[in-house]
């Protein structure tokens, strides 16, 4: 039986999908622009999983709609998440990104590295906040292409550095760690190509924080 969290949690993800599919149509808003608001969007909703849902029904949901946004994807559904110019399957990641991160960082689940909420939730925050700056600033921002990378620039890594301090401070971080998980990270989000980000990177970020907590 779906619990009356399991349903909010479902119906919350449709309505950001919803409204993103309505205002494209409606508006000539770019794709990008659409796409990184749901991104920004389910991951601070999805964040508050390990407050509200069972490790079984993170497991269901984010299962969905890995399926739900492959099958999207295939029948060209959903042009305000698919429509973008560059080659990416970040939106398909980033559910498989929030299963693998909940397979060791729900405190329900039996692979669980520690039982403190920390790291789950730092790990979406940083690729709902952080990641969403990158690419913005990345693109708006005329600078050069970062060395370790072809497809992204020193001033999108900088604006995902500058994001993630204030996160890790807000979980209770000292600044020089926050700085040097945040430089850290914002390299392993400029280095994996074509989306596969949104599926390393929460699980990295929460593997980093739980050193600490």
């Amino acid at each position: 039986m779906i619990s009356n969290n399991l349903s909010l949690y479902f119906l919350l993800f449709s309505a950001i999908l919803f409204f993103g599919e309505l205002i494209k149509r409606k508006t000539n808003l770019s794709a990008e622009l659409t796409r990184k608001s749901a991104h920004f969007l389910s991951a601070i909703v999805a964040s508050s999983f390990v407050f509200f849902l069972t490790i079984n029904e993170v497991y269901l949901i984010s299962i969905a709609f890995t399926i739900l946004l492959t099958l999207s994807k295939q029948i060209k559904f959903l042009k305000s998440i698919h429509s973008v110019s560059r080659s990416t399957i970040g939106e398909i990641a980033f559910p498989s990104g929030i299963l693998l991160v909940s397979i060791w960082f729900h405190p329900e689940s039996n692979n669980a590295i520690t039982l403190s909420r920390v790291p789950f939730i730092y790990g979406l925050l940083v690729t709902g906040i952080s990641d969403v700056a990158a690419n913005y600033f990345g693109t708006k921002i005329i600078s050069k292409p970062f060395p370790l990378s072809k497809d992204k620039t020193v001033a999108g890594f900088l604006a995902f550095t500058i994001f993630s301090i204030p996160i890790g401070i807000a979980i209770g971080l000292p600044i020089i760690y926050a700085l040097i998980i945040a430089l850290i990270l914002a390299i392993v989000e400029a280095i994996i190509p074509f989306g596969f980000d949104n599926l390393f990177l929460p699980i990295s970020a929460a593997f980093l924080i739980s050193i600490f907590f």
